[in-house]
């Protein structure tokens, strides 16, 4: 049996979190770090599955989604992995800059179930990553 994806949630808002587990929970291993300092922890200290994806929301406090995807891009072991902004900021500003840098996707919460499926099952996809 092959082992499930792993998604490393980054997001300091446990409703979404909550949301988000329970919409991929049956497909994938779900991580949760509750801030950006948290996650960026979880790759330095070395001591868990590295995650094939990460979902990472902007507005967080003391490190947001910005400064977090600055500092895990330089981190080795996750600097390959595709990151996916999750926000319920909105505006072309925010989605140019998320384009800009790279991300693999740009999600608006809340989140709908169907939509955050096909997102995250399209990143596999796309990426190449099996």
């Amino acid at each position: 049996m092959q082992e499930k994806k792993v998604i490393l949630l980054v997001d300091d808002n446990d409703f979404y979190n909550t949301n988000a587990e329970l919409i991929l929970k049956n497909t994938y291993e779900i991580i949760v770090a509750k801030s950006g300092m948290e996650a960026v922890e979880y790759f330095l200290d070395g001591i868990g599955r590295i995650p094939d994806l990460i979902l990472l929301d902007i507005v967080m406090p003391d490190m947001d989604g910005w400064l977090t995807y600055n500092r895990l891009r330089q981190i080795d072991s996750a600097k390959n992995i595709p990151i996916a902004i999750v926000t319920a900021v909105s505006g072309s500003s925010v989605e140019n800059h998320a384009q800009n840098v790279g991300v693999a996707d740009f999600i608006s919460k809340p989140y709908d179930k169907k939509d955050l499926l096909e997102r995250v099952n399209r990143i596999f996809n796309q990426g190449g990553i099996s």
